[in-house]
């Protein structure tokens, strides 16, 4: 959606005039409208944002993933030969068919790099959304994949599965941890966070023997995120955090009732999009003095 800002411009010599000048509306993220199969914005600012309409993309789609870079999302309908790439561009959306594999993808921190789920194997994408080609492939056994990650160079995939964490190569999986909730690189490095419910830790270049503790005393962890200032870092499940990765600094902050299971980062230096377990979206402001609200359509939508 685009809104109009009319501004009275005043001519020397020849009077008063009106001119149109178009502000485009700011677009924090993206969620998943399960009803109407599509994407909606979240409009707005941290503090003043609200959920938008739901978006036209030009078909309904049964699974959607949307990149980090917010540039682009992947989905496919149940039941569809072919996965479809989803440009956005803020409120607005197109979609058309592509050679991706039609599984379940992952990307890579930058967004430009992919992971495909395709069963006893993990296929490597790079140079999306613009010019996708295959780089690699990666085993995974008789694992049963709850989740991948992907470095941005495509070089480095990691595994959950059965709530243990493993590196993938060409031959078999290599176990790296157990009793892990969530995993992901840290922009442009093979050095992957990993947490468990009580801990956030690093493994340096994905080597078992580098791993890092960086955040402790964490209860019932579920899902974490890192901002796109690579400092700031989220984490969810019984508690919501915000941690400064430089400083060591922590703040905990009141949900009420409320549990998240999963986190995102949003547009914004600390910014954060949160799923509740009730299925509603929250906003984090992580920067300064850490924030929480939840967010509410727009009208009647």
């Amino acid at each position: 959606m685009k809104r109009y800002l009319w501004i009275l411009a005043l001519a020397i010599g020849a009077g008063a005039q009106q001119a149109a000048v178009e502000v485009a509306t700011p677009t924090l993220g993206y969620i998943y409208d399960d009803q109407t199969r599509t994407l909606r914005a979240i409009e707005g600012v941290p503090g003043a944002a609200s959920i938008g309409a739901p978006m036209h993309l030009g078909t309904g789609l049964d699974f959607i993933a949307v990149s980090p870079s917010r540039s682009y999302a992947l989905g496919y309908e149940n039941g569809g030969d072919n996965i479809v790439l989803v440009r956005l561009e803020g409120t607005t959306g197109g979609s058309r068919a592509s050679g991706l594999p039609r599984a379940r993808a992952w990307f890579s921190p930058s967004g430009e790099t992919v992971a495909f789920d395709l069963g006893e194997r993990a296929e490597v994408w790079t140079g999306l959304p613009a010019e996708p080609r295959r780089v690699g492939e990666f085993s995974t056994g008789e694992l049963r994949v709850a989740k991948l990650a992907v470095s941005d160079d495509g070089g480095m995939v990691a595994s959950l599965a059965g709530g243990a964490l493993y590196r993938l190569s060409g031959e078999a999986p290599e176990r790296l941890g157990q009793a892990v909730r969530d995993i992901a690189f840290e922009r442009g490095t093979r050095d992957l966070l990993a947490l468990e419910a009580s801990r956030l830790v690093r493994f340096g270049k994905t080597q078992a023997d580098a791993e890092e503790t960086l955040l402790t005393g964490l209860q019932e962890a579920e899902a974490f995120a890192v901002a796109r200032d690579q400092r700031h870092v989220a984490v969810v499940g019984a508690q919501v955090a915000v941690a400064d990765l430089r400083s060591g600094e922590t703040a905990y902050l009141d949900s009420g009732e409320s549990r998240f299971d999963g986190a995102t980062r949003a547009e914004g230096d600390a910014v954060f999009q949160l799923h509740a377990s009730t299925g509603e979206t929250w906003l984090l402001e992580g920067g300064g003095t850490p924030r929480l609200v939840a967010l509410a359509a727009r009208g009647n939508q």
